[in-house]
């Protein structure tokens, strides 16, 4: 599958046993492949990270979601009392959803609450996400990631790109996030998604 402009600066993530690792030298190699004989570009950038601490978001966490939203939506005083909530993976149209949300829309908005005690005490944070078409990720109301989505203002009306679909669904995308975002006590992560099409089949 072609990746198409929007998404060549997107980084894929995946985590690798530490038991990989040798004492002493180690080597990373890549091969690259493309889509077409005839394709017109080639990118490559590799990251190699290790990093120890606890998840503030885990994977499975319990999130609020709607397809409608109100002013404010994304930030801490807003009230998801009388949204839907349930366990991620949340979607509809794939057999590893957990939580099934409405199909027919284009634009499903989520929330997660988590308390931090010692904002100061974390260094770095790194986010990662699965999305299927596109989405974007505020922290406590600021943009920290915005992936197959265009520039600018978004509305509920505003389609993804292009489709993500087979492999990559299941790829992560990744980005850094500046931990003076976070604050003391109660802080929310809020996500957008939406669809590449009204009529879509699937969700994630």
């Amino acid at each position: 599958q072609d990746v198409g402009k929007k998404s060549e600066g997107d980084f894929h993530s995946q985590v690798i046993p530490m038991s990989l690792l040798v004492s002493g030298d180690n080597v990373v190699a890549v091969e690259l492949h493309q889509s077409s004989a005839k394709s017109d570009d080639l990118a490559f950038d590799l990251k190699l990270e290790s990093k120890a601490g606890t998840s503030l978001v885990s994977s499975g966490a319990s999130w609020h979601w709607s397809t409608d939203a109100d002013d404010g939506w994304d930030g801490l005083a807003f009230d998801p009392s009388e949204w839907a909530s349930g366990p991620a993976p949340l979607g509809f149209g794939e057999d590893q959803v957990v939580t099934e949300t409405t199909s027919g829309v284009v634009t499903t908005y989520l929330r997660h609450e988590f308390d931090v005690h010692e904002p100061s005490s974390y260094d770095i944070l790194l986010l990662k996400l699965r999305r299927d078409d596109g989405a974007r990720v505020m922290l406590n109301g600021t943009e920290i990631l915005r992936s197959n989505l265009p520039e600018g203002e978004l509305s509920p009306e505003t389609l993804a790109h292009t489709e993500v679909e087979d492999v990559w669904e299941e790829i992560a995308q990744s980005s850094h996030v500046d931990p003076s975002l976070l604050v003391s006590g109660q802080n929310v992560i809020t996500v957008e998604l939406h669809q590449s099409t009204e009529k879509n089949e699937d969700l994630i």
